[in-house]
């Protein structure tokens, strides 16, 4: 996983962002935007934000065959997601999750959004988990 996803985006950040929060942010942006913006489209028009991040976490396996995304929490202004099983945690990905995530609430026009990563496997937890708000 190091070679295939941790070292190229931080080539990437290095040779084309002022730091590695910038570019992980604009990586995980984009990502979300290419991946959500055509096939579900019409999610991001009738669906509510939790319909489209539950929708997200299934699709978590397809970036990533072996690790687990589900949604703990939900409510109307925000959610609680959390990585159960992943293979190799790095701090960069949790990061690109991360702002992956604030690229779905971009794509659903939520103007004021947090996400928190306040759990990482990186960092020695069981489970990496990211609380999002939106108003």
């Amino acid at each position: 996983m190091y070679y295939v996803l941790v070292a190229p985006t931080e080539k990437a950040c290095e040779l084309f962002y002022d730091s590695v929060e910038e570019g992980v942010r604009a990586i995980g942006i984009h990502s979300a935007s290419f991946a959500l913006k055509s096939v579900y489209r019409i999610f991001f028009r009738f669906g509510s934000p939790q319909f489209i991040l539950d929708r997200a976490a299934r699709l978590f396996s397809n970036y990533y065959p072996e690790g687990v995304l589900q949604v703990s929490e939900s409510s109307s202004d925000g959610c609680t997601l959390q990585i159960v099983k992943f293979p190799e945690s790095y701090p960069i990905l949790e990061l690109n999750i991360k702002y992956w995530l604030e690229g779905v609430l971009e794509l659903l026009n939520k103007k004021e959004k947090t996400i928190e990563i306040t759990k990482a496997m990186s960092r020695g937890d069981s489970i990496t988990e990211y609380v999002a708000t939106w108003g």
